[in-house]
């Protein structure tokens, strides 16, 4: 039974190194568009989780993001 614990802990760690995001924790100055701030905020929690469905939901509210506020990528930057 602790064979099986094993191997999806392996698993999972697979899964989030190879989907790792290397993200700041704080979030940027305020946008201009709330809309992509909660996008964002969204991203951050999904980046949270452990499962490759959450990682990859996490992309697409950061990619909203971006097409509300295109340079919401950029503030880190500033």
């Amino acid at each position: 039974m602790h064979g099986n614990f094993a191997l999806q802990d392996d698993i999972t760690h697979a899964i989030v190194d190879t989907l790792k995001l290397k993200l700041a924790i704080s979030p940027p100055p305020a946008s201009r568009s709330t809309d992509a701030y909660d996008a964002y905020l969204q991203g951050l929690f999904y980046s949270d989780k452990s499962t490759e469905e959450a990682l990859r939901k996490s992309l697409e509210f950061f990619e909203r993001a971006l097409e509300q506020d295109p340079r919401f990528s950029a503030r880190g930057r500033e």
